[in-house]
């Protein structure tokens, strides 16, 4: 049986170069740039935003994909130092939509990231929940067909992701007293 994982991968990456508006698009979505920084300028926006209890919500939501992001970042570093994936172009004729990285493959550390933030994000409604799910659901496909990770490095990653969404909440919720404390502090200088 052929290994499915790759499979996904070179059926996805033969479309590229058909349309080259889409793999312009794609080019950009697939980037580190792009889609993190526009959930981070999401959760700028979130955190000033609302009136008194809805801004208390936001902030936390905020919180918690800044914490997310930081222990999404410390798993897959910890994954890499025990577990090493080439890369898709490396082992593969693939046509690239961007550069070459050199760390492994799986997890991805670009879904991670996104997927953490989204997770966090969609507490506030599901509206935010779906706009940020949708955008680092376009990041990771566009990571799949732009050559950069296989399929199972995406899931693995948005699995950490989710994770550790699911952990900074409960961890923000346990120290509850410490982040209103801060976030009263925060608001006597105007940064909250």
């Amino acid at each position: 049986m052929p290994d499915v994982d790759v499979s996904i991968l070179l059926w996805l990456n033969s479309i590229v170069g058909r349309w080259p508006l889409i793999d312009g698009f794609l080019a950009i979505a697939l980037s580190d740039y792009a889609i993190p920084v526009a959930l981070a300028l999401m959760g700028l926006g979130l955190w000033f935003s609302g009136w008194e209890e809805a801004r208390r919500w936001n902030q936390r939501a905020v919180l918690a994909a800044v914490t997310a992001i930081l222990a999404a970042n410390v798993i897959v570093s910890a994954s890499n130092q025990v577990y090493h994936r080439t890369r898709p172009f490396e082992v593969h004729q693939v046509k690239l939509l961007f550069y070459t990285p050199r760390d492994s493959s799986f997890p991805s550390n670009s879904a991670s990231v996104v997927f953490a933030m989204a997770a966090a994000y969609s507490s506030i409604g599901r509206r935010l929940g779906l706009l940020a799910f949708g955008l680092a659901g376009l990041m990771a496909f566009a990571r799949i067909y732009g050559g950069v990770h296989y399929p199972l490095d995406i899931v693995g990653g948005a699995l950490i992701g989710f994770a550790s969404a699911i952990t900074a909440r409960l961890f923000l919720s346990y120290i509850g007293p410490v982040v209103v404390e801060v976030l009263r502090i925060a608001r006597r200088f105007y940064l909250a």
